[in-house]
């Protein structure tokens, strides 16, 4: 076991944990170990309790009452957004990490993740592993340890875990509300105000797939919201936006609607008027859309269909 690091408040900066909590009563003793007992301990760590029904709440108190570092505040309606918003809101550290209630860290997460932010960076990302109940899988493979520019992040999954974050950077930006995808709606804005991430190849973070409640295990048409997601984008951006974030957000945009939502469409008036809803909102501003199909590993009908679909209104 590392040596916990004595608190030096110049040295030693406070980092804000944010732990969203819905439904997560058979998860909390697993996660909140593995955060209080972080090697590096000037930390605060805030629990968002969201629309629970179940004891998520009573658990999380029992931990408080054991660690002071810990804050909790309750609110009715389960929405991840509003959940990180509101842990953000109530942050007084100089760092920002979130931490998904079914999930858990190593002992030296938070740091890693603070090395290479002390090298001169707004974000630090570290690898991570999948855990599907019986066997673990790291997420990234063959990626060196290092400082990567935005054009070459599109491997790097938009998500907010597994990730350590200078907390200027949400000064003016807000996770999306009432919607799936609130990370893919976030990551560019945070991007936009960086050169360069710096990524940590451990994996130091673990990701459960056994959550039945995760929203990340559910597929169904409420994942088809990618208009209101790409107009959040759109509408947070300026027009000096640098071509990196441009080419970034196309490619955010060409993983999340071809692998994932066009499974979910059918021929339903409603599903039409989504696809309508969203060529609307992308149309002309898919940066390097035509590039990037033509460079993918499917076949030549496969990228017809993706063209003509990013044509025809």
């Amino acid at each position: 076991m590392e040596e916990k690091i004595k608190i030096d408040h110049i040295s030693s900066p406070l980092v804000s944990i944010i732990i969203p909590i819905y439904n997560g009563e058979h998860f909390i003793k697993r996660c909140l170990d593995s955060v209080i007992s972080q090697s590096y301990i000037n930390i605060e760590i805030i629990c968002v309790i969201n629309g629970c029904d179940d004891d998520s709440e009573e658990k999380v108190k029992n931990y408080k009452n054991i660690d002071h570092r810990i804050k909790i505040v309750t609110i009715d309606k389960n929405d991840l957004g509003l959940a990180c918003n509101l842990g953000l809101e109530l942050s007084r550290g100089e760092y920002i990490s979130f931490i998904d209630i079914d999930d858990w860290v190593q002992e030296n997460y938070i740091i890693k993740l603070l090395s290479g932010v002390n090298k001169g960076y707004k974000i630090c990302k570290s690898n991570m592993e999948l855990y599907d109940g019986v066997n673990k899988k790291s997420v990234y493979s063959n990626k060196r340890e290092g400082k990567y520019s935005l054009l070459n992040l599109s491997w790097l999954l938009p998500c907010r875990q597994a990730a350590i974050y200078k907390k200027t950077l949400f000064q003016h930006i807000s996770y999306l509300e009432d919607s799936y995808y609130e990370d893919l709606a976030t990551w560019p804005l945070l991007l936009k105000q960086v050169e360069h991430i710096y990524y940590i190849n451990d994996t130091i973070y673990t990701y459960n797939k056994t959550n039945s409640n995760s929203i990340m295990s559910m597929r169904s048409s409420k994942h088809l919201v990618l208009d209101k997601v790409f107009n959040h984008i759109f509408s947070n951006m300026c027009d000096t936006v640098n071509k990196e974030i441009n080419i970034l957000i196309t490619s955010l945009f060409i993983q999340a609607f071809w692998s994932n939502n066009i499974y979910l469409i059918d021929s339903s008036k409603k599903n039409k008027e989504y696809l309508k809803r969203l060529k609307k909102v992308i149309k002309g501003k898919l940066i390097g859309y035509y590039y990037i199909v033509n460079t993918l590993d499917i076949s030549n009908e496969q990228k017809e269909v993706m063209i003509k679909f990013y044509d025809n209104e």
